[in-house]
């Protein structure tokens, strides 16, 4: 399966980062790709901070809306 998204450079809001999140793991799921686990994502700009990724399959609401929340 062909798929023409893209992620659009650079992301400049936590909208654009959750969009851009979205398509990449749906990308990777319809393509089969195994996505669970954890990753430590190094920076080598030492003015960035560093992080740990964790990516876990979570079962979906039975019957309920299914809604996104934003911390800010």
């Amino acid at each position: 399966m062909e798929n023409q998204a893209s992620i659009d450079l650079p992301i400049t809001s936590e909208s654009e980062f959750h969009t851009a999140l979205c398509d990449l793991i749906t990308s990777a799921t319809e393509n089969d790709v195994s996505i669970e686990g954890g990753w430590d994502h190094r920076c080598e700009d030492d003015d960035l901070p560093d992080f740990d990724i964790v990516i876990s399959a979570v079962m979906k609401p039975i019957g309920e809306p299914i809604t996104v929340s934003s911390n800010s």
